[in-house]
């Protein structure tokens, strides 16, 4: 038999026993809007369903300069602090030439992780 589990709105209170769980299961917590809870109340997991700012940027490599792609990503930033948004996700390929910039840019890096989508019918 599959336990049940409940996929529950988020709610500050929830915050230190998801990061504590998520930890003890090698795993980062990042703008939860929902978690999820088995029989026993227990935390066993969350989503961030549409809750997460994410940047996403292409820049032609011939037709800009790395300066304008730095003005431009200046521009987003301060698009996104008037939002009153502090922190954002921004995926970078490691074939990009922008990629061993990112750390020089402020960003930290979350670990490597494979994007995917999915449409939706």
């Amino acid at each position: 038999m599959i336990p049940s589990s409940t996929l529950v709105p988020f709610s500050l209170e929830d915050f230190n026993p998801l990061v504590e769980a998520a930890k003890k299961d090698n795993h980062m917590v990042l703008y939860p809007s929902h978690i999820l809870k088995n029989n026993d109340n227990d935390i066993i997991g969350y989503a961030s369903v549409c809750s997460a700012p994410v940047v996403m940027v292409w820049s032609d490599s011939k037709k800009m300069t790395a300066l304008q792609s730095v003005r431009v990503l200046h521009e987003v930033e301060d698009k996104l602090k008037l939002m009153g948004i502090k922190q954002y996700l921004m995926p970078c390929a490691k074939i990009s030439p922008y990629f061993k910039y990112m750390p020089k840019l402020g960003f930290s890096e979350l670990g490597e992780s494979v994007w995917h989508i999915k449409n939706l019918n």
